[in-house]
């Protein structure tokens, strides 16, 4: 009697952790095409150099939403500098859905990760208080 629902507890344990592996696989996906978007975007500047401008959130900004907060704030701690930019600016653009996570991240003790929230969430109050200020492309739609 007792042999059916310790299997079926196997049973659910294992698709638990499958269904885990699969979430985790998936974020792991998105988080290196993202990089890789962002590494693709980077534009010439004046400096002579690759970096992430206005443009490169401009051109971005309509391949990430709500959905990619999570791996956004992961790219916060990329090593590449230019990637952690990029998706500071990218989480700005998305405006109040990603300020509980940019909040939480603002406490990472990371100090990239950290800094880069920050970043973001001055961002967004300068552009909530002075949006004729501010160049539309880093601010939410």
């Amino acid at each position: 009697m007792f042999r059916l629902p310790r299997l079926l507890a196997g049973c659910a344990l294992a698709l638990c952790v499958a269904t885990a592996a699969v979430a985790q696989t998936a974020g792991e996906a998105r988080y290196r095409e993202l990089r890789e978007l962002i590494r693709d975007n980077l534009h010439f500047t004046a400096h002579l150099t690759w970096a992430v401008t206005l443009e490169t959130i401009a051109d971005l900004r309509n391949e990430v939403g709500p959905d990619d907060i999570t791996v956004l704030v992961e790219l916060l701690g990329d090593d590449d500098g230019k990637v952690r930019v990029a998706a500071s600016g990218l989480l700005t653009t998305l405006g109040e859905p990603a300020i509980p996570a940019l909040e939480a991240a603002k406490d990472s003790s990371d100090y990239r990760v950290s800094m880069a929230a920050a970043d973001a969430l001055i961002r967004l109050e300068e552009c909530r208080s002075n949006p004729a200020g501010m160049n539309p492309d880093a601010c939410p739609h």
